[in-house]
């Protein structure tokens, strides 16, 4: 005869395994899993949610596997005078010295200085022509001078109509938030679209590329930065005024300067301009926006599994984790059942970082990122969860024994 108790005692097993993930499931969408939250483990604050590629980030900057962003380069600027400046951009805009195909400006002019010095600024810029890309900033859709409350910034770009403009906004926080991810263009209010600085750079080196990356719907609104696996070559401020006291200085900026290059020039410790970012490092913005510039440039996007493999993995590894417990209590592993039980959750989340570590180094061409973390969390509910099951199991066997042992008594006073 068929009844309940003959079903649970055939399918003990797989019920208990049904019930443990049933419920560490149901947990993952209440508060609990907060008390396991993962952004301690990286994070400069505890609002900012942690994400595996973040530890990857870490660790992959540990390893020599860089790739050339030959045609993007970084030069500082911030300790060098007005007038050091407009050489500079002069010689940028000299063909017969440097040929980069587009420069785009990081910065600002806050103060007027001596007309003459500010004259010789404007001759220099406006020699780039189309070459030139001044910042922006966009502001609740609508796109306005960077720092527009500089009449003197406001002047000097009135002056320069050939100039392409660029949106030079960051989502992250200075300091606090870590800088993940990029747009290659922001939409505006009035219909129109500004690309970025790195999307605009990009648009004039290789319009394939750019075109490719706004018609991805998978990089479109936004991507993630690729950082540890791209050498970007920057000229720092000091280098710049050494060679300027030379009078080999053209020589010096050719070899530092490909032809076809974009070139960046702007502030690299400008406390109002540096970002975290996953490496565990604090960045410039004009270094953020040249590692979004090459990122597109080499399609060395950061892809994140999808929801779906990361629930599809979290549910394996708790599988994983109940089998080993009830083999372990059935006594399957012998006296190592015991050890087999303490550091079996251990071993899962090592392999789940190795693992994740591996893939994301091999794969640096386009650097995959797979979730571990949604794993980790739906691991722990699974411990929590088969722990309380063991607790109640015990509960119920004990409430049964004494029960037995009470109507045991009575039949021996009976007789």
């Amino acid at each position: 005869m068929i009844t309940l108790k003959n079903i649970f005692l055939k399918w003990k097993v797989l019920i208990k395994i049904v019930i443990v993930l049933g419920m560490a499931i149901a947990l993952n969408g209440t508060f609990i899993p907060k008390l396991f939250d993962w952004s301690s483990v990286t994070s400069l604050q505890q609002d900012e949610k942690f994400m595996m590629s973040d530890f990857y980030n870490r660790l992959a900057a540990r390893r020599d596997i860089k790739y050339d962003s030959g045609d993007i380069v970084c030069i500082q600027c911030e300790s060098l005078e007005r007038d050091t400046i407009s050489q500079l951009i002069s010689l940028l805009a000299d063909t017969n010295v440097v040929n980069p195909a587009v420069v785009g400006l990081d910065m600002y002019f806050a103060k007027k200085q001596l007309p003459e010095t500010d004259a010789r600024l404007i001759t220099s810029l406006r020699s780039l022509g189309d070459r030139l890309v001044l910042p922006i900033s966009i502001v609740n859709g609508n796109d306005g001078l960077f720092n527009l409350q500089e009449l003197s910034f406001k002047e000097l770009v009135e002056q320069l109509p050939l100039a392409r403009r660029a949106a030079v906004n960051l989502p992250g926080k200075l300091f606090v938030n870590i800088q993940r991810t990029y747009r290659p263009v922001f939409p505006l209010e009035n219909g129109d679209s500004v690309a970025s600085m790195a999307g605009e750079l990009l648009r004039v080196i290789s319009p394939d590329d750019y075109d490719y990356t706004v018609s991805n719907p998978k990089y479109a609104q936004e991507f993630n930065i690729c950082y540890p696996f791209l050498d970007i070559r920057h000229i720092p401020d000091t280098l710049f005024l050494e060679v300027a006291r030379q009078s080999n200085l053209n020589e010096e900026l050719r070899e530092l300067i490909p032809d076809g290059a974009a070139v960046l020039v702007g502030a690299f410790n400008d406390m109002n301009d540096i970002y975290q970012i996953p490496t565990g490092e604090t960045m410039s913005g004009v270094m953020v926006h040249a590692h979004a510039v090459s990122t597109m440039l080499n399609h060395q996007f950061i892809n994140l599994s999808s929801n779906t493999i990361n629930w599809l993995i979290a549910l394996l590894f708790s599988l994983m984790y109940v089998s080993v417990m009830l083999l372990a209590s059935a006594g399957r592993f012998g006296p190592a059942g015991t050890g087999m039980i303490r550091i079996s959750a251990g071993i899962m989340i090592g392999l789940m970082l190795i693992l994740g570590s591996y893939i994301f180094v091999w794969t640096s061409a386009h650097p995959y990122a797979v979730g571990f973390d949604k794993a980790m969390t739906m691991l722990v509910l699974t411990m929590f969860v088969y722990a309380m099951y063991g607790v109640v199991e015990w509960i119920i066997i004990s409430i049964r024994l004494r029960i037995r042992k009470n109507k045991d008594s009575e039949i021996i006073k009976t007789k």
